[in-house]
């Protein structure tokens, strides 16, 4: 069995499954998906994944504490207890870059680590991929009134991501938003910009002088999270930000004729953005 590791939020976590699925299918062995980080009480991620198709073959899971004794020995140890006392673990090498050369190794039974943040690692099961990444609940009366106006509308996802972006100062330079919106504006008929954030009073003050069609994607939900990506899969087009949950909006987008407007990220090249989507630098 190879046991894949679930990484991060939604969008960490599409990216670690299809790397995880289309490596034990293509070898032939039994998926295990360890699912304990984002079912420890403590984190701040759910297993959003588990609202979606997905197929593995076993479920592990195990007890993840947070105090310090549970960091240097009880998490660990409770890890061990689970995949195996002599499991190897094999780790990502290469952040953002496609590292086929890793999991050329002998052993059947392994307990792999990493975000694995490349289109070109599920490739070859892309089709099957698609198919599972399907939302599997129905959306809330509110979100269902803003996906009928988003199928009517010569619409664009734009992803303006705050929150934990804002606390650890990796947040985009507005002026991205704004040359990016300038660059869809010209290139589609009658656009109507439908913009997804958890700050949505910050983006209104920044955009308030651009002379776009804007929507502000304000409603309530208890899935928010999900239905805004439901949401923004579903719009036409895509602007996106540096981030996992607005790159696979856009990757899921079955818009054959989309339009997707990406930032230039000097540490994330052809290997992490699909070479059909359009860089714009700020």
């Amino acid at each position: 069995m190879l046991i894949f590791r679930l990484s991060g939020g939604l969008g960490n976590q599409f990216f670690s499954f299809a790397a995880g699925y289309r490596f034990c299918r293509e070898k032939g062995e039994v998926f295990g998906l360890d699912v304990s980080t984002q079912c420890a009480d403590w984190f701040f991620r759910d297993f959003d994944l588990a609202n979606y198709d997905i197929r593995y073959d076993k479920e592990v899971l195990y007890r993840l504490g947070d105090n310090r004794m549970d960091h240097y020995l009880w998490n660990h140890v409770n890890r061990r207890k689970e995949i195996g006392l002599f499991t190897p673990t094999i780790r990502e090498r290469k952040l953002y870059q496609y590292d086929p050369e890793l999991f050329q190794f002998s052993k059947h039974h392994v307990y792999v680590i990493g975000d694995w943040q490349s289109w070109k690692y599920f490739l070859p099961v892309e089709k099957e991929i698609r198919k599972m990444y399907q939302y599997q609940n129905e959306l809330s009366s509110d979100a269902s009134r803003w996906k009928e106006l988003i199928d009517h509308t010569n619409s664009v996802a734009v992803h303006i991501r705050r929150g934990d972006y804002v606390d650890l100062n990796i947040t985009i330079d507005p002026q991205y938003y704004v040359n990016a919106l300038a660059f869809a504006a010209e290139q589609l008929q009658d656009p109507v910009f439908y913009c997804f954030s958890e700050d949505t009073a910050w983006v209104r003050n920044a955009f308030k002088d651009l002379p776009y069609h804007f929507e502000y994607m304000e409603y309530d939900s208890s899935k928010k999270g999900l239905e805004d990506f439901e949401l923004m899969r579903s719009c036409k087009h895509q602007i996106v930000c540096d981030s996992t949950y607005s790159w696979w909006a856009a990757y899921l987008n079955d818009n054959t004729d989309k339009l997707v407007v990406h930032p230039l990220v000097k540490k994330k090249g052809q290997d992490f953005w699909p070479l059909d989507w359009n860089e714009i630098e700020f």
